[in-house]
């Protein structure tokens, strides 16, 4: 995750019925090419109403998707900050792609499809954790979360407290049919109570990056970085002391830009998927 100054302090400050001229003003003095260059690739820029506007926050998310649609660059702009991180997409044929039931509410990128029963498609960000709770507000009873496409993350500080509030709330995870799971999605599937998946179910894997661009192999195999992964997998995930270190270090061995796919037995050699 990439972080740079993009926004005026002083915008922050505005009224909200200022906000949305003093915004584009922004956007026009500190990237004049930002909105032309938007329009040119057919690239929709916009308010992420979801997140719940205040006079202290906002977001816009632009989505850059590659020529052959297997990857696309989110770029948010948050404050005074902009966060850009590139996620692999799964895009499975069409006679195989997991189905979908009819949401009854939306929480990012959580879906209400019964009153005991969430799906989730997309990413996870520095938002996820609030929409989780609000879901969790309206819809108490709910006991599984059924994991279709999900991304990854871009937070992962957050991606790993949601994903032990999962775990405290008793919360089961699944993956369907020819569902799909990649990067930080895993440690998400690894926090349910109980865990399920489909044969067909996809999961992948590949190392962390931080916002200075370094990823594990850059730091000392007893650097305190990976403490909380291997004790996440460890006390939320019951595997074994070996089988955290090992798992983390597996999922390390791939290079941030590329992929390690594995089935549900793989995943199944390091925690016990039922």
């Amino acid at each position: 995750m990439i972080k740079n100054l993009f926004l005026d302090s002083e915008t922050n400050k505005a009224s909200y019925s200022q906000y949305f001229y003093s915004l584009m003003m922004a956007i026009i003095l500190f990237s004049p090419n930002l909105i032309s260059a938007a329009y040119a690739q057919n690239i929709r820029l916009e308010i992420d109403n979801s997140t719940g506007l205040t006079n202290d926050s906002v977001t816009f998310r632009k989505v850059i998707i590659s020529d052959n649609g297997s990857t696309e660059t989110i770029i948010t702009y948050e404050e005074s900050y902009v966060y850009q991180d590139t996620i692999t997409r799964y895009i499975p044929d069409q006679k195989f792609a997991p189905t979908q039931h009819k949401a009854i509410a939306t929480y990012g990128s959580f879906r209400v499809v019964a009153a005991e029963r969430a799906e989730m498609i997309g990413t996870t960000d520095s938002y996820s954790m609030d929409r989780f709770n609000q879901m969790m507000a309206a819809y108490p009873f709910i006991k599984q979360i059924d994991m279709i496409d999900v991304a990854g993350t871009i937070d992962d500080e957050i991606n790993l407290k949601l994903a032990v509030k999962i775990n405290a709330m008793g919360i089961a995870t699944h993956v369907p049919q020819n569902g799909s799971v990649r990067s930080g999605g895993v440690e998400l599937f690894l926090a349910g109570k109980k865990r399920t998946a489909h044969p067909t179910a996809n999961f992948a894997v590949h190392s962390w990056i931080d916002e200075d661009g370094l990823e594990p192999h850059d730091y000392a195999a007893d650097h305190p970085i990976h403490k909380s992964y291997i004790d996440y997998y460890r006390n939320i995930a019951g595997m074994s002391s070996k089988q955290a270190h090992d798992f983390y270090w597996m999922t390390n061995s791939a290079p941030h830009n590329s992929l390690i796919n594995l089935t549900k037995s793989d995943i199944a050699a390091y925690a016990f998927i039922g």
